[in-house]
């Protein structure tokens, strides 16, 4: 079973709620989308369907996306692998602007943004949690 929930982020009210069986699956499909509204969902919603079905309603999105989710083309219709584009980055933040193909099969504009991780400065931190952590439960069994 799933549950997928849409929060408004100003009120933190819960917005819409349902309920649905695991082979329904995690679709922007399982909300109601107004003209207007910004979806920012996980990357399991980062589909073209999704994508159609939320801009077809007038919706906007800001999704986190899987690496192979669907493919990506540069302005003369080639493909880019989005890991290629990555590597090409020097650090920090960074955008670009590429498309994708719709169900029609026309080539749609979409932004995608990167922020490239520092897997050294992020491995340091886990460890460090991890300290802080064993050193909480420690104290808490004492």
């Amino acid at each position: 079973m799933a549950s997928p929930l849409c929060i408004d982020l100003f009120s933190l009210n819960c917005q819409q709620y349902k309920i649905t069986e695991e082979k329904t699956g995690e679709t922007l499909k399982n909300f109601e989308i107004k003209e207007n509204d910004l979806i920012i969902a996980d990357r399991a919603y980062a589909t073209i369907t999704g994508m159609e079905y939320c801009l077809g309603n007038g919706g906007n999105f800001i999704l986190r996306m899987r690496n192979k989710a669907f493919n990506l083309y540069n302005a003369e219709g080639e493909q880019v692998l989005l890991t290629d584009w990555l590597e090409t980055l020097d650090g920090g933040a960074s955008d670009a602007l590429f498309y994708y193909r719709d169900s029609q099969k026309n080539y749609k504009p979409v932004r995608i943004c990167a922020l490239l991780k520092n897997r050294r400065r992020n491995k340091k931190r886990r460890k460090k949690i991890k300290g802080k952590r064993e050193q909480k439960t420690d104290k808490n069994f004492r």
